[in-house]
Formats: structure tokens, sequence, C-alpha cells
């Protein structure tokens, strides 16, 4: 959706290959016009160069981070100066009324994602959505 209202390019990530392959599918329209390419790799260790995106944004993936202080260290190197990242994820109240979650999800706390955040160089500020079932964390990159 945001690439239909965007004229920007967007590089997606995810450790599984079978994300890749099923994003690229969804989104073969982009992928072919070079707007928009997906990369197998961890969050903790991107191979994109220092500064080289304006925003990122992540959506329920938070719970699978091997060590989140270098992920959210990692963003903010990929990050250009005053660079926003959203971190968008279900609170976990919501997340332990679904069965599947029991099973691999790290519960992270909203004052976990602040502290890390900050920790890392980022102003942080959390919104809760739809009515605090879930939560944006929203980090601005700021000049150390």
């Amino acid at each position: 959706m945001l690439a239909r209202q965007a004229d920007c390019m967007f590089a997606g990530i995810d450790i599984s290959k079978s994300i890749i392959k099923a994003a690229s599918r969804r989104n073969h329209e982009f992928v072919k016009t070079g707007r928009m390419k997906f990369i197998c790799q961890d969050v903790s260790a991107m191979s994109f160069a220092d500064c080289s995106f304006s925003k990122a944004y992540t959506i329920n993936t938070v719970y699978f981070w091997e060590n989140l202080d270098k992920a959210m260290a990692e963003i903010r190197r990929v990050l250009k100066p005053n660079g926003l990242f959203v971190n968008a994820l279900y609170s976990d109240k919501i997340l332990s009324r679904f069965s599947h979650t029991q099973f691999g999800y790290k519960r992270v706390t909203v004052e976990q994602l602040t502290r890390a955040g900050v920790n890392a160089g980022f102003t942080a500020e959390v919104v809760p959505v739809f009515g605090g079932a879930a939560y944006c964390v929203l980090y601005r990159k700021t000049e150390v």
C-alpha cells in the first residue's frame, strides 16, 4: 500500500527465506520495476551502508529479534540524520490471547523498547493504537 502512495525505493529484510519469497511474489510489480527489493538478512547485521534510509518501519517482528539493543543500534546506523523508525506491535495483553504466540515469541514491553531506542541514540515516543490493543513506538535518530 505504501509503494502505491509514495514515489520512493523500498527495501525489505527478513531472516526467513520463505517470507522473502512470499513478499517478492506479493509485490512483484514493484520488484520488477526496481522500486522494491527484498533481502534475507538479520536486522542486527544489515548489509546497507550507513545513512541509507530516511525512514524504516516494522510491524510485529520485534518478538523474534535475538538482541534488541544490537538491532536498535543497527537500525539507527542505516538511518539518515533525523530519520524516523516506526515499530508497531500488539500489546502483551492481546498477544497472550493468541495460541500461536505461546511458542517462539519474546514478550517485549514498551519500556524495554523505549529504553533500547534511547540507549541506541533515538528519541522515543509511544503512541497507543486500536484502543490500546497495539502501539507504535516512534523513534527519531538524534545526533550524538
